[in-house]
């Protein structure tokens, strides 16, 4: 058997074996099952700060809402005020207590970006900030989105959820129901509002969430044990704090992680250097290489980092290109995701990334477990320089479920492959967000609310029916003033940043030349023309080719937890299958048009 047969043979294997897990597991998010919400409060919120200066009050008439609080959210705030528009007409509105977006969450111990922050980190050239290291803490990034936020004076309605957003085709407006979380003890705020442009920015991490499996609620109902989701640590339980994460209160504690993904790779070691025994339930093993951590030399970055106008951008288009297969003369980004170009699918290799870690791995056996053998497309790889290494401690022992998948919990522990249960003080969920592929990719899906449009139509049954389709993934027909960033439909980069980029840049544009038009910029509508819609996601299909790979990959974030493999590449997954840079080259040469063609604008009456 020749070895592309043989690792044909080993990829059919394994997806069949995690096919099955996934059916007998199935997810359950914290925002959509009751039983689950209690894992989702807010440990980080400051109720009595929230009730100081309320940016909005019942009946308020608004001209742009934003759902959300993250980096999209802010760049479509900087777009829209560089465009022309007031920073007072804007106003975001999120469940958390701050913004951030996902980085206001996620405070686990060793949390940081995986994408280098000079490319990450958003308006690095408009703020002049100089990132402390080459890859992001991330208290350093929330402290950096909320400095943005400060310097373009937007407003925030925090620890609100928007429950319902109603199209009034005769007002011109959405009408906006939510409801603010004032804190224990205290009656919930609801309160309605109107918006006339609303800003779908609830990101891609949507939604924490844990495999669903028998024996849950006696794990959780025994007082002895603890569960705790890494997007909701709790700090007072394992002592510590995120700038400084000493973990003294885990040194009497058998910890059990479940997940060796992005999180985990980051979490794990840090658990490791305070816990009593520390269990790790991989069912994946992830690529792992090493990440070349460094602090920033200030010289060398006016120098050769920031040194001209537009650097950043510049900097975002040289990673980009190297991921899509497409690599420029020179390197600027010069790492572990430069390197990945077989990320866009359209190459692959089995072989690990973390060669010269592996020598470092005592145990042979051990080494080769934590192989992956996967093509590099299939799930997110991840850069640490003590993951791997962490597993030769004596306290740590990785529980490898081949592909399985823990079995079950119990009031004592985790039930591990085989029946054997594993007893735990404390289980940490590494287990990530809900999919936006796995279920409702919509703005629906996205931000947990129902959006109405005209004629009473429902964006979720638009977005995953018959008619799914978008217009360069931020708008969709049918639902005037909507505008969003969404996770398909769009040129893609794991380097999420310059993906919202090109979103913000498109809708401030729209935006801004309908309202320059008008007799009265008070009483646009902008809605998507369905023709135009159509002929997109035309373009999309022609362009699919390479995402065919995905097929190949076992259950994961990218394919919707075994979605996207039973049933295929739907137009509410599609990409633009020639890269980011194609797909911003043909943003480029629509706006320079400047005929909005695609969209309808009116007036309202």
């Amino acid at each position: 058997m020749t070895s592309l047969e043989t690792t044909l043979k080993k990829y059919a294997a394994e997806r069949v074996k995690r096919v099955g897990a996934v059916r007998a597991e199935e997810y359950a998010s914290f925002r959509d099952n009751s039983e689950l919400r209690d894992l989702s409060v807010d440990p980080f919120i400051d109720y009595d700060n929230l009730e100081k200066g309320q940016p909005l009050k019942d009946g308020d008439d608004v001209k742009f809402l934003a759902i959300g609080a993250g980096i999209s959210c802010l760049l479509f705030a900087h777009r829209l005020i560089k465009a022309g528009f007031q920073a007072r007409d804007f106003v975001a509105v999120d469940t958390a207590g701050g913004f951030g977006g996902t980085w206001y969450w996620n405070r686990y111990p060793g949390a940081m970006c995986d994408v280098e922050g000079y490319v990450y980190l958003p308006l690095l050239e408009e703020t002049g900030y100089i990132p402390k290291h080459k890859y992001s803490h991330g208290s350093e990034i929330r402290a950096h989105l909320e400095t943005i936020a400060s310097n373009l004076a937007i407003r925030g309605m925090f620890g609100t959820t928007v429950t319902s957003q109603e199209w009034d085709a005769n007002a011109g407006r959405w009408v906006v129901c939510m409801s603010q979380n004032r804190g224990p003890g205290r009656a919930p705020l609801p309160l309605t509002v109107r918006a006339q442009y609303l800003l779908s920015a609830g990101g891609f991490l949507v939604s924490p969430h844990l495999p669903k499996l028998p024996g849950l609620e006696d794990f959780r109902e025994n007082r002895n044990k603890r569960l705790m989701h890494t997007a909701r640590w709790d700090y007072a339980y394992t002592g510590g704090s995120q700038e400084r994460p000493d973990l003294v209160k885990l040194k009497d504690k058998v910890v059990g992680v479940i997940g060796t993904g992005a999180t985990a790779i980051q979490v794990i070691p840090e658990v490791a250097k305070w816990a009593k025994k520390l269990y790790v339930f991989q069912r994946t093993p992830t690529y792992v290489s090493e990440r070349g951590q460094r602090e920033t030399d200030v010289k060398t970055w006016k120098e050769e980092v920031a040194n001209k106008k537009g650097w950043q951008y510049e900097r975002m288009d040289n990673l980009n290109r190297q991921l899509t297969n497409d690599p420029p003369e020179k390197d600027l980004c010069n790492d572990g995701w430069s390197e990945c170009r077989a990320f866009a699918g359209i190459i692959g290799s089995p072989r690990p990334y973390a060669a010269s870690e592996e020598d470092a791995l005592a145990e042979l056996n051990l080494a080769e477990r934590l192989k992956p053998w996967y093509g590099v497309w299939c799930k997110r790889p991840a850069f640490h320089e003590s993951y791997l290494s962490t597993f030769n401690l004596p306290n740590v022992e990785l529980v490898d479920t081949d592909g399985r998948g823990i079995e079950g919990y119990t009031s004592r522990g985790v039930l591990a492959p085989g029946g054997r249960e594993i007893e735990l003080d404390l289980l940490i969920l590494a287990t990530g967000f809900r999919s936006v592929t796995a279920g409702d990719g919509s703005p629906a899906g996205q931000t947990g609310a129902r959006f109405t449009g005209r004629g009473g139509r429902d964006v979720s049954e638009k977005w995953n029916g018959s008619e799914a389709g978008s217009l360069f993934g931020v708008a969709t027909s049918g639902f005037p003033n909507l505008f969003f960033a969404a996770f398909s439909n769009i040129g893609t980069s794991p380097n999420i940043t310059s993906v919202y980029v090109n979103a913000a840049d498109v809708v401030a544009h729209v935006i801004s030349t309908a309202s320059r038009e008008a007799a009265d910029p008070g009483k646009v509508v902008i809605e998507v023309a369905r023709e135009a819609e159509e002929r997109y996601v035309g373009q999309m299909v022609e362009r699919v080719g390479w995402t065919a790979l995905s097929r190949a990959c076992t259950p994961g974030w990218f394919t919707g937890n075994a979605k996207l493999l039973e049933e295929g590449m739907g137009v509410s997954n599609l990409v633009w299958g020639t890269g980011i840079i194609d797909f911003r080259r043909m943003l480029d040469r629509w706006m320079g048009e400047g005929k909005l063609e695609g969209f309808v604008v009116m007036e309202a009456s």
